[in-house]
């Protein structure tokens, strides 16, 4: 099963810089001879090409990985409906609450990550014609360090929605965890769930809160598959708009 998934990422691999290769040059092409609105934007554009290699091998693995998360969640959950209602609807309230609070934590990460993305091929861009540049060595270095200080400004901002919904995660998991133990406990000692029970339910909530807290700490890839194919896009479009 593993080689099979091997294979399928290498086949998505291939297929998508070869699309993507063919779609820009074609684009490029049509530029021959032409005269171009902007002949220092359409070198900078040429670079955002190579973000495609963060869909190559990101978007692929998080696609299955997603799908056995998703899988591995509708079962789980099944699992302790049959075991007892009250778990069931606990394991609901607290999953969908999670993943409400995930999203509006990171309700700029998007953002945040296409301005990181923006202030990392700026600076590309300027060390690829820093011999180009006008001024003395120290002007030239200065607004070097300028365009650094972008891209770290634009990073922290990332890097804080980042950890912020891993933090929520781990508290999640402890809160879970406590819940379902007290909920599970109260449960036995009434009778109305048997001890055999109570721990194949805690299992499965411990299988559930890794298989998520494992995910998450892919959050990041995630914003990278964003930003790739966010530049493509505009890789594509500008050449478009480069055509006079």
């Amino acid at each position: 099963m593993q080689v099979i998934k091997e294979y399928i990422i290498e086949k998505f691999q291939q297929k998508l810089f070869i699309k993507a290769g063919i779609e820009i040059a074609l684009k490029a092409m049509e530029l021959r001879g032409k005269a171009l609105v902007d002949p220092k934007m359409y070198k900078k554009l040429m670079n955002y090409f190579f973000d495609v290699t963060a869909i190559q091998k990101v978007f692929p693995i998080l696609l299955l990985d997603g799908l056995g998360v998703g899988v591995k969640m509708l079962v789980s959950m099944l699992l302790l409906l049959a075991f007892n209602p009250l778990l069931f609807v606990a394991g609901i309230i607290f999953f969908t609450l999670y993943f409400y609070i995930i999203l509006f934590l990171g309700r700029n990460g998007i953002d945040f990550a296409l301005n990181r993305s923006d202030a990392k091929h700026s600076t590309i861009y300027f060390l690829q014609h820093i011999k180009d540049e006008e001024g003395s060595n120290e002007e030239i270095l200065q607004r070097f360090d300028s365009s650094l200080s972008h891209y770290a400004k634009a990073r922290q901002k990332f890097f804080k929605i980042i950890i912020k919904q891993l933090a929520l995660t781990y508290f999640i998991e402890g809160l879970i965890f406590s819940i379902f133990l007290i909920l599970g406990g109260y449960l036995v000692i009434i009778g109305t769930l048997p001890l055999g029970e109570f721990v194949a339910a805690e299992i499965i909530v411990t299988s559930i809160t890794y298989s998520l807290k494992g995910f998450v700490k892919q959050l990041d890839y995630i914003y990278d598959t964003i930003e790739g194919f966010y530049k493509i896009h505009k890789l594509s479009v500008g050449l478009e708009g480069q055509n006079l």
